[in-house]
């Protein structure tokens, strides 16, 4: 009885799915429009066109940890490199703080030219008294058996030179290897802050403070919503998408009893045609905010004044000149 219960069950989830995949299929293209209307004098209106954010980006970090803190809202416009949150930094900053001590230990150790400097006095005076010996030895009132001695003098102060130099050669590359280290930890801790590569909008927030987060989650999303895309579609027998690039155009939208004009231009096509013979076209149009209409108190009551007129998903119609 149980496994004809599954059975039925099991059939039934096969027909919807059959059902809903036949709908997706034969649905129409949510683009799909009448051709373009002839107002006259020129002007062309495509009465269907859907807004895209221009970009959209998808913020995780490459790092995982305790989420130390969200400094953001939902709708909320942040600038390109604002830090919208941060991992639990303290071991980190603890990392950082102690290279930054060794490498200036290490700096002062390489700076120290102490030992090199004496060791060529030494070779110096080594050199000047072999040559007081020979004169010495000229005048008869030296040994010149001691010349060998004041020769190998000479050679031991030039290779104690030459230690002194690999030595302090060596403080230099601990110096940097420490300057490196510091680079090192500091990329490690800017790690844990999640800045927004770009000026937008915070489209959603994932995650709270306090989560343990691994790397590649992701964490917020923002949108560029000053400038987006709109895609509309045109009929082949009417235009070549060609045409159309470069052309300007006015973007209207209406809310209630409020219509709302954006200038944008042309700038693609996609290289596809679907089966009614229509190309989807894309234009870049400015957006306003709400701030931009401060006449109109209906907006200014309904909304906040950093939100932006134009949002994603809604449905504009396109003016343009005929190509």
């Amino acid at each position: 009885m149980k496994y004809r219960k599954n059975l039925m069950i099991r059939n039934t989830i096969v027909r919807n799915s059959i059902v809903l995949l036949a709908f997706l299929l034969l649905r129409p293209n949510t683009l799909a429009q009448e051709p373009a209307k002839d107002l006259g004098s020129g002007w062309l209106v495509f009465e269907k066109g859907v807004v895209f954010a221009s970009e959209s980006v998808e913020l995780s970090f490459q790092e995982e940890g305790a989420i130390a803190s969200l400094d953001v809202r939902k709708n909320q416009r942040v600038s390109a490199g604002q830090v919208l949150c941060k991992l639990d930094s303290k071991l980190a900053e603890i990392e950082k703080n102690n290279a930054a001590i060794q490498a200036q230990a290490a700096l002062l150790e390489a700076q120290d030219k102490g030992e090199t400097a004496l060791a060529e006095r030494v070779v110096e005076f080594a050199k000047w008294e072999a040559d007081q010996h020979e004169i010495f030895v000229s005048k008869g009132t030296a040994n010149s058996s001691d010349s060998v001695k004041k020769r190998l003098a000479i050679a031991q102060a030039e290779v104690n030179l030459s230690l002194s130099i690999f030595a302090k050669s060596q403080r230099d590359s601990k110096a940097r290897l420490a300057q490196e280290a510091v680079k090192l930890s500091q990329y490690k801790y800017e790690r844990l802050s999640l800045r927004s590569p770009i000026d937008g909008t915070i489209n959603n927030i994932d995650h709270q403070t306090g989560e343990w987060v691994r790397p590649g989650t992701t964490i917020v999303k923002v949108a560029r919503l000053d400038e987006v895309r709109v895609d509309f579609l045109i009929n082949l027998d009417q235009f070549l998408p060609n045409q159309l690039i470069g052309k300007k155009l006015d973007a209207l939208s209406k809310t209630g009893s409020i219509e709302s004009i954006f200038s944008g231009r042309i700038t693609s096509y996609d290289q596809e045609v679907s089966s009614s013979g229509q190309v989807r076209i894309h234009a870049t149009v400015q957006n306003q905010k709400t701030t931009d209409k401060t006449n109109q108190k209906e907006k200014m009551n309904t909304r906040e004044s950093d939100d932006w007129l134009l949002l994603p998903g809604m449905n504009v119609s396109m003016r343009l000149q005929k190509p």
